[in-house]
């Protein structure tokens, strides 16, 4: 079975991830992002392999509601929504154990190479790949984000 649009993952919430105000930290909210980027690069995309190094250029997020102690994980839901000459742009969706969402990023990803230390264009073999995972309606984006 191919794994389409969007991907998840869930990602278990650390008793650190809470301040002093009983909820979890606006800074773990990136990490549980982070967290589930890579489990879509290792999962959902066999772990890169044939592909260009893919680098943040830009991350965006709102945060909806706060997650409370009595959540033990959060869903993450992966997908992209816009491709670029050398970029693709993520949106993420963290739900806690009720269902609620509690936040939503959006982070552009650059092709990278790691010996030039240049973006490199998104090859026609690796967007084929990462289209398993484009929501509906997606658009290309002539304009490319990452110059």
């Amino acid at each position: 079975m191919t794994e389409s649009a969007p991907f998840r993952t869930s990602v278990a919430i650390r008793w650190s991830d809470f301040d002093q105000y009983g909820h979890a930290n606006n800074t773990a909210f990136l990490e549980y992002a982070q967290q589930a980027r890579l489990d879509f690069v290792m999962r959902g995309l066999g772990g890169g392999a044939g592909m260009p190094a893919a680098v943040v250029r830009r991350l965006e997020i709102d945060y909806v509601r706060a997650i409370l102690p009595d959540t033990q994980e959060v869903v993450v839901e992966t997908e992209i929504i816009n491709f670029g000459r050398t970029s693709f742009t993520l949106r993420q969706t963290i739900s806690d154990q009720h269902g609620h969402i509690v936040a939503v990023l959006e982070t552009v990803m650059v092709m990278f190479d790691l010996k030039t230390a240049k973006a490199v264009e998104l090859s026609p073999s690796a967007r084929r790949e990462l289209e398993r995972f484009a929501a509906p309606a997606i658009e290309d984006n002539k304009e490319d984000q990452d110059k």
